[in-house]
């Protein structure tokens, strides 16, 4: 008996900015310290991926 396994794993969120800036953003937002429009101003700097 086999078990279908997915084909890619997300072991955790990259790291996103020299210091992690995306990753605190969105621990900020998740927390209520910042609302959507500063998330949404992080995730939107320039050169990174607006995957968040």
């Amino acid at each position: 008996m086999s078990t279908a396994f997915g084909q890619s794993t997300v072991l955790g969120y990259p790291r996103i900015g020299g210091n992690r800036q995306l990753k605190r953003a969105v621990e900020a937002y998740w927390a209520g310290r910042i609302d959507a429009e500063e998330l949404a101003a992080t995730s939107a700097a320039p050169g990174w991926n607006n995957a968040a």
